[in-house]
């Protein structure tokens, strides 16, 4: 089943032609990150995390949802990049 997926550089979406569990092997490392189970984000256009909804904003205003799993990891990144400031 083709998944239909958005990036931030186009409006129009791609089909990919592989499930989510062989997207996040091949991709996700310390640039990509399965947030959700329908999402995986490039962390480089990730704007802000949102407290209220445990969700992130991406560039261009895309709003995802995080796991509860996910938006613990990403405020410790978060936390952690603060201090390296």
């Amino acid at each position: 089943k083709a998944l239909p997926t958005f990036t931030i550089e186009s409006e129009i979406p791609v089909k990919v032609l592989k499930n989510m569990a062989f997207i996040e092997r091949k991709y996700c490392d310390d640039k990509f990150i399965r947030c959700h189970k329908s999402h995986i984000i490039n962390l480089i256009h990730l704007e802000k995390l949102i407290t209220k909804r445990h969700h992130v904003q991406l560039k261009r205003g895309y709003i995802v949802p995080l796991s509860d799993y996910c938006w613990q990891k990403l405020r410790q990144m978060s936390e952690m990049n603060v201090r390296e400031i």
